[in-house]
């Protein structure tokens, strides 16, 4: 019977580093680094099995009636404890991802708005269920973002609003330091000119080792699309915009020395982006990813540097495979969810 969620491991709380220009950033060359923690309500526990007792004279008939009901005691559901206040969806079924479109392998994080949501009376949320089968349950950083209901597409979503209302997990879901990677986002920008990552791995602290899917990024030329990858920036030629869109980033390799300039693929609603690289502190190549210890979903960044203002914005699905996906599995689920979101 299905379980409705899991123990995670310790959740990220993010303090935001100052930078050196004296402005609050999460993180960049000089917009400070991030530093994550947080201690997240243990789920209640589980149901224990009840012990048979020992054989009877009951006939074998009795005996498996007993036996089964037994069972079925243990497997009743167990509750998800997201903490005092809050509530879930209650039971729900399964999602396959090849049903939503998605290839199943490599899958290691799938929430989606209208799925996993637990939260307040008010619609902050407090837990956002991994839809994956992996386990890798989100909690907010700082302050709970907002549950709305038809945001992105006439579809749930997540708006994150302000700095700290991420929602996170402690490590990198498994994958390893030197691996692939593709992040898929379905989100909308409340503001052209905010700086939004809707999806962003990293080491909690650090200058800039991080990787990221991230709209008007360090040193931009303003109002860009774009990415982030390890003390490296780049801009895409696409504006920002206030309507829905499909982001796909795919990282080939993480390999310490790789070229930055060579290792990034990353499309725009079904639309392949030339990236311009606009601030490279490490040289241009790839750097060491191996103390990477934080994913998080919808961060504002506090950044105020190179006339970049916090970011606001909307998470209607978010999607992380521990390799790159194939051109064929990549159109396909651009084309899915864009078929879900009503996005041209």
């Amino acid at each position: 019977m299905l379980k409705v969620g899991k123990l995670v491991g310790a959740l990220l709380i993010v303090v935001l580093g100052a930078c050196s220009s004296g402005a609050t950033g999460m993180r960049g060359q000089a917009d400070g680094g991030k530093v994550d923690g947080s201690t997240e309500v243990a789920p209640d526990a589980p149901a224990e099995a009840a012990v048979d007792s020992a054989p009877s004279t009951l006939d074998a008939a009795a005996e498996v009636g007993t036996d089964a009901a037994t069972d079925v005691a243990a497997e009743a559901p167990v509750e998800y404890d997201a903490g005092a206040g809050c509530t879930g969806p209650g039971v729900e079924a399964p999602l396959a991802p090849a049903e939503s479109g998605l290839p199943a392998t490599g899958l290691v994080l799938w929430v989606r708005g209208d799925r996993g949501i637990y939260k307040t009376a008010q619609n902050g949320v407090c837990a956002w269920l991994d839809q994956s089968g992996m386990g890798n349950d989100l909690h907010p950083a700082t302050t709970r973002p907002t549950w709305e209901a038809t945001a992105v597409g006439g579809k749930p979503a997540v708006h994150n609003a302000a700095v700290g209302q991420e929602m996170s997990i402690s490590g990198v879901l498994g994958v390893a330091p030197t691996s692939g990677r593709t992040f898929i986002a379905v989100s909308m920008l409340v503001a052209a000119d905010g700086r939004y990552d809707p999806i962003i791995q990293g080491q909690s602290g650090s200058a800039g080792t991080y990787i990221a899917i991230d709209s008007n990024t360090w040193m931009t030329v303003g109002n860009r699309d774009g990415a982030y990858l390890t003390n490296n920036s780049f801009d895409t030629a696409l504006a920002t915009s206030t309507s829905p869109r499909v982001h796909v980033l795919t990282i080939p390799t993480m390999t310490p020395g790789a070229s930055v300039t060579t290792a990034l693929d990353y499309r725009v609603d079904g639309a392949a982006q030339a990236l311009t690289l606009q601030q490279g502190n490490s040289g241009g190549v790839i750097q060491s990813f191996a103390d990477a210890n934080f994913t998080s979903i919808g961060v504002v960044v506090g950044t105020t540097s190179a006339g970049v203002v916090p970011g606001n914005g909307y998470i209607a699905e978010a999607i992380i495979y521990d390799r790159p996906l194939t051109a064929n599995e990549t159109s396909a689920v651009e084309a899915a969810l864009k078929a879900r979101y009503g996005i041209p």
